[in-house]
């Protein structure tokens, strides 16, 4: 059974009646077909849609057209078809999504920024792989409902990350960016917070929507803080939560829902054979090869 938790925000069609929601799904559909007659229109895919937009069909098109124009604008921010393309960066455990879901039934993302290294990979890569993740729980009616929370680690953060930061142009794009995502509801929480990220921060918050940045905490390094929001259930112990992740699980179930295997067979099965909280980037590394 689907749990569905109230958010802040005012969605006031959520008690639409399952006939009138068959209805507008019904009239997307028709609107998508009528431009595209070979779109997926299956119903998990309309749902996602119209939840972000209230169950308005008009908006909700509305926000499909622009989010796949942008997506053909910026095709590198965006998944390859074959997803071992983005091994390289999986590999680094930069940024995956945990099992299970916070407090409010949401899906969280955690995000390292200590593990962006942007001379070896471009920030495109990077934002490539947080929408690999995010593309794979988009298939969720729970998390379609629900959202997704987003749990950024500032700590050691690298100047190459702030570099980029400082181009105007990329924060434009970032920012436009988040309007598209298909979800209804994200918020995002910084940990380990510093001088560093702080700059980054104060660079990045003009460009932001008024919504996301009431949807954005500051925790700096306040466990307990960031608990109030979150829970501890779905955390890893080094967050001062209660798993140890399922590192090999999580890989599985992105690989199984993409239909494709690792091509890098060595990390890959040495995946989760070390205790998560234990594994330095050292080793990580060495076992990138």
């Amino acid at each position: 059974m689907i749990k569905i938790y109230k958010s802040k925000n005012n969605f006031e069609n959520e008690k639409l009646s399952e006939k009138e929601k068959k209805s507008r799904m019904k009239e997307l559909q028709a609107l998508i077909v009528e431009n595209d007659p070979y779109a997926r229109t299956d119903d998990i895919y309309l749902i996602r849609w119209l939840s972000c937009r209230d169950w308005d069909v008009q908006a909700a098109y509305r926000r499909r057209m622009k989010y796949y124009n942008f997506r053909k604008l910026h095709a590198d921010w965006y998944p390859r078809k074959d997803i071992t393309e983005h091994e390289k960066m999986l590999q680094r455990e930069y940024g995956f999504m945990l099992d299970g879901r916070d407090k409010n039934g949401r899906r969280v993302y955690l995000a390292r920024a200590s593990r962006i290294n942007l001379h070896e990979h471009t920030f495109d890569e990077k934002i490539a792989l947080d929408n690999l993740w995010f593309d794979m729980v988009c298939e969720e009616l729970e998390t379609i409902k629900n959202g997704v929370t987003v749990v950024i680690d500032m700590k050691d953060i690298a100047w190459s990350t702030i570099k980029w930061a400082l181009n105007s142009q990329n924060m434009k794009l970032c920012s436009r960016y988040c309007g598209f995502v298909p979800l209804r509801y994200v918020e995002i929480h910084l940990i380990n917070t510093s001088k560093i990220a702080n700059l980054i921060i104060s660079l990045c918050f003009p460009f932001l929507s008024d919504g996301l940045k009431e949807r954005i905490h500051f925790h700096k390094s306040n466990l307990e803080s960031l608990h109030k929001f979150v829970g501890k259930d779905v955390l890893p112990m080094e967050y001062g939560g209660d798993k140890d992740p399922d590192m090999k699980g999580i890989y599985r179930k992105l690989y199984e829902h993409f239909k494709c295997t690792p091509k890098n067979k060595n990390w890959y099965n040495n995946v989760g054979k070390e205790p998560y909280r234990v594994r330095s980037f050292d080793r990580v590394e060495n076992r990138m090869g």
